[in-house]
């Protein structure tokens, strides 16, 4: 029998009032954040990553990131801080992923915006494995929030660096990758589930000299410039020697490619040295999983 036209409000209301009452649970998921090293950290970069043919290979040391304040939202300008929004000081030199956040209860669902940040150590960060109170403290003292620590050989030679990187980081709007090839924006929470939600950092961007490229693969890295820094040849190539070294000296360099040097045109801070450039090649170290990228924002 067909509902009378009248009693259409009266239907409407009992069933968003059984809504209301429904004992069913929100079904929840477990997002946990991690952060890692790739292989080009943990394992170091070989001849066959270089453009140059000088430099045989790049090891890091260590590769300090103090990384926080994953939060997820309707979109990253809304997004809300997961389990109190901790930081963590990790070596991604060291193999393996470290646990940046582990948020249980979290509403199972597609959110539109992750977001996260990378900041100066603080006392209150909490430390990874392998990374020690003295490193803490040594970030703190510096105002740093990423420390990089290698060897490089060229033309034969050792050459030794340990740059240390004030910036402050936030990335939002980020992408991720879909089984079909295709990606999403924000993070699919399943029910039931630990989602594992892996923050990758590359060395491959340091030593890229196209800035933006992100950790691109092949023969696309130089080193050369920053060897031919270290003026005083002891060894060491240090930050007053790469401030030293004019991005439009690097630009008339011989094979290098289209872009090689040169700052963004709408680049917030000049870019004018190769301190410069590697300083704002930091930011594009930065992916979420295999090859899912956010943007990102720097304001130090």
């Amino acid at each position: 029998m067909p509902v009378p036209r009248s009693l259409f409000p009266a239907l409407v209301a009992l069933l968003l009032l059984a809504g209301c009452f429904s004992t069913e649970p929100t079904p929840l998921g477990v997002v946990e954040v991690e952060t890692q090293g790739d292989i080009s950290i943990e394992e170091g970069l070989e001849a066959d990553s270089f453009a140059d043919a000088r430099t045989s290979s790049i090891t890091f040391d260590r590769f300090l990131v103090h990384v926080g304040a994953a939060g997820l939202g309707e979109t990253s300008a809304t997004a809300i801080p997961l389990a109190g929004a901790p930081y963590v000081l990790v070596d991604h030199a060291l193999p393996g992923s470290k646990i940046v956040v582990t948020a249980p209860d979290v509403v199972a669902r597609r959110w539109g915006g992750f977001t996260f940040t990378v900041n100066p150590a603080r006392v209150s960060s909490t430390l990874g494995g392998g990374v020690t109170e003295e490193d803490r403290r040594a970030m703190q003292q510096k105002g740093a929030s990423v420390r990089v620590k290698g060897v490089a050989k060229s033309a034969g030679a050792m050459k030794s660096f340990d740059w240390w990187f004030l910036q402050v980081l936030s990335y939002g709007d980020c992408t991720v990758e879909l089984p079909d090839s295709g990606s999403a924006t924000g993070l699919l929470v399943r029910p039931a589930y630990r989602n594992e939600v892996p923050i990758v950092f590359s060395g491959r961007p340091l030593f890229d000299p196209i800035l933006g490229a992100g950790a691109r693969s092949g023969r696309h890295l130089r080193f050369d410039a920053f060897a031919d820094a270290d003026v005083d040849t002891n060894g060491v190539i240090t930050e007053s020697e790469l401030r030293r070294v004019k991005l439009s000296d690097l630009r008339v360099g011989p094979g290098l490619e289209a872009g090689s040097y040169a700052p963004e045109p709408d680049a917030e801070r000049p870019i004018e040295t190769l301190w410069d450039f590697v300083s704002e090649q930091v930011r594009h170290t930065v992916r979420l999983g295999g090859r899912g990228l956010c943007t990102s924002n720097r304001f130090q």
